[in-house]
């Protein structure tokens, strides 16, 4: 009898090891070449995903279970193995089909969870992520624990206030480059566009072209230290003087301001990002030492940390001028992009913006501000990440675009955007 009680039992222990109930199932994956290579075991089922909806962790939802503001079924889990030539990619299934427990050979390994292959930019779609590394032990079942898997990508919406929509004309869009991605809002625009890239912390640049109380009007603007998670917010205002009163009389006159903020949007509450507001000194100003606030400020992918090419990346610069630009040069220094170089597509290794002479029809042709879109403007910026492919085909090299600005209280800034082909 006892025989009989012990074979029943090791009978009911099998059943419930091999029962085919979901993804139960054992996955003999990795067996390092040959059947004796299988040693260790890891145990899917006992690991647990928590999915974050933009970096809220009180927000955090089983993936187990299916969220009801995002479906996981359709989750990419991969599992790759690490050794010291590199990294092999030896499992990768959907999250919903998932085995409980997988066979693997010793060694250390990587699992990752994402939500899909992201692009530069989606419209309503967020990119989640997590990972986590492992080893597997002879003889020995491991288990992963608790992985927290956060949205690694950076929201964007954008809102003007009611007094511009009233003057806004049809034509108005909203442009938005964050890394490669690009997304255009036209008027009228409620999605949100997700943006992806891995060179953090990131740089948006915003761009508003169009007619507004029947002036054309074009505003460019950049914020610094955008990082995964975030949410951004660009609003635009209008700020004038008697604008409905120019209307009725029908005349125009430069007395409206378009302004733009970026705000990074948190469950609680939102943060403003712009300029601090200038807290007076007890001490008199001297008029020849102006404040750094005065100063022109150049920013965009590549000033102060190198980019190497080819990226995926819009290398973009944006200069921002409280007094505005009296003279904006861009020197080329590049040992392949010589002068010879660039004379057949029709430039030169010194492009003044504000007087480009015969260089003029080419910098337009490029996407360059010139003459009166730059001259006593604010702000001004440009793409250069035509330069990328050009660069790559001449061979390695160190390229810097040296950026000099002199505003009209003759405060000057250079910065050197700089790519690294290889």
């Amino acid at each position: 009898m006892k025989k009989i009680n012990y074979i029943l039992g090791l009978l009911a222990v099998s059943l419930a090891m091999f029962s085919s109930c979901g993804r139960e199932e054992l996955d003999y994956g990795d067996r390092g070449g040959d059947i004796g290579g299988i040693s260790g075991q890891l145990n899917l089922s006992a690991m647990m995903v928590t999915l974050v909806e933009e970096g809220l962790a009180e927000e955090k939802m089983e993936v187990k279970s299916l969220s009801r503001a995002v479906n996981t079924d359709n989750f990419i889990v991969r599992v790759y193995k690490i050794t010291a030539t590199g990294e092999s990619k030896v499992k990768e299934w959907k999250y919903k089909e998932m085995p409980d427990i997988i066979a693997l050979s010793i060694g250390e390994y990587r699992l990752e969870v994402h939500s899909h292959d992201p692009l530069p930019m989606e419209w309503e779609r967020p990119y989640y992520y997590v990972d986590a590394d492992f080893e597997i032990h002879e003889n020995t079942i491991t288990d992963l624990g608790e992985l927290v898997c956060t949205q690694q990508s950076i929201k964007v919406t954008v809102e003007y206030d009611d007094e511009l929509l009233k003057h806004m004309g049809d034509d108005a869009v909203s442009t938005v480059k964050i890394g490669g991605g690009s997304a255009v809002f036209e008027k009228g625009e409620s999605r949100a566009a997700y943006f992806y890239t891995k060179d953090m912390p990131a740089v948006l640049v915003s761009e508003f072209v169009g007619t507004v109380a029947g002036e054309s009007i074009v505003l460019r603007t950049s914020f610094t230290d955008v990082e995964v998670s975030q949410h951004r917010k660009i609003c635009y205002t209008l700020k004038g003087t008697d604008l409905e009163g120019n209307l009725e009389n029908g005349t125009i006159t430069p007395s409206f301001l378009i302004n733009a903020v970026c705000e990074v949007v948190n469950k609680n509450n939102n943060v403003t990002v712009a300029p601090e507001p200038v807290i007076p000194d007890v001490t008199e100003p001297d008029p020849d030492d102006p404040s750094d606030e005065d100063k022109p400020v150049i920013v965009g992918n590549g000033i102060g940390t190198p980019l190497t090419l080819p990226t995926d990346q819009t290398i973009a610069v944006s200069i921002t001028a409280p007094k505005g630009i009296k003279e904006l040069v861009v020197d080329i220094v590049s040992p392949t992009l010589t002068p010879e170089e660039l004379e057949a597509v029709g430039l030169t290794d010194h492009l003044d913006l504000i007087n480009p002479g015969e260089f003029e029809e080419a910098l337009i042709g490029l996407g360059f501000p010139v003459k009166d879109e730059v001259l006593n403007n604010t702000q001004a910026s440009f793409d250069v990440t035509m330069f990328g492919p050009m660069l790559s085909a001449l061979g390695a090299g160190e390229h810097h675009f040296v950026i000099t600005v002199v505003d009209n209280a003759g405060n000057d800034v250079e910065e050197h955007l700089v790519l690294i082909t290889q």
